[in-house]
């Protein structure tokens, strides 16, 4: 099985950690975020892991031998450099050999989570969707009164700061090969407007519940709690490879 992780982004938000560190190079818990990723998906049976980058790519470069000491013999690790930044998908058919095994799993180089690589994998392979979207419940405190009104606009209901629950993607996706047919290779595009590309010609686009522990790093605040989680007793749920 193959997979991506997208390490192209500049991280602003994480400001001034970034500034001479990629994002996905942060350590959390005492080693790279990308480090974390690749144990992860080499547990769950992933045998080629590729890594695209843009900003500060030489530091990934550099880190790529340490990286493959880190993982079973089995497993490949490749560098995909990018001249330009082209999004969550954008770039992805111009990497050589992406889809010529099936199916292959593309995920954001910025997230921890407990997640099991191959039971998504599974999951998308029984459908046989064209893409398929790990799929999180988040809540999120509304922090203004909220208004239900009826056709007319009378009040029916009242709740002040309510929490909320979204249906969010996880930043994780499992690609068919023929949607790299929909993807410019040296150009940009996000995958939100992939997949809607996809949903409105008629393909199918399934998503994945997962209810485990998701973290985006993308600010201080997330960071922080990242990096905490990766110092607790929970660490080996999020590394199984040290259970």
């Amino acid at each position: 099985m193959k997979a991506v992780i997208l390490a192209a982004g500049q991280g602003t938000r994480l400001r001034p950690l970034t500034l001479e560190t990629p994002k996905p190079m942060l350590e959390l818990g005492g080693q790279p975020i990308l480090e974390t990723i690749s144990r992860q998906l080499a547990h769950y049976g992933f045998t080629e892991i590729i890594i695209t980058s843009h900003y500060l790519s030489e530091k990934i470069e550099a880190y790529l031998p340490n990286l493959q000491s880190k993982l079973p013999n089995q497993v490949l690790v490749r560098h995909e450099p990018q001249d330009q930044l082209m999004g969550t998908s954008g770039g992805l058919s111009s990497i050589r050999g992406l889809g010529d095994e099936g199916a292959f799993l593309v995920m954001n180089g910025d997230l921890i989570s407990t997640l099991n690589f191959k039971a998504i994998m599974d999951y998308h392979r029984e459908r046989c969707p064209a893409l398929t979207v790990g799929r999180y419940s988040a809540v999120q405190q509304i922090r203004l009164g909220v208004l239900e009104t009826d056709a007319n606009g009378n009040l029916l209901n009242y709740l002040e700061k309510p929490n909320m629950t979204f249906q969010v993607s996880m930043g994780v996706y499992i690609y068919e090969p023929f949607v790299l047919e929909h993807v410019p290779p040296h150009d940009w595009q996000d995958a939100p407007n992939l997949i809607m590309e996809l949903v409105k010609m008629g393909h199918t686009v399934a998503t994945y519940p997962f209810d485990g522990e998701w973290l985006d790093v993308g600010t201080h605040e997330d960071f922080a709690v990242a990096d905490k989680a990766l110092r607790s007793e929970k660490r080996s749920s999020y590394l199984p490879d040290e259970g």
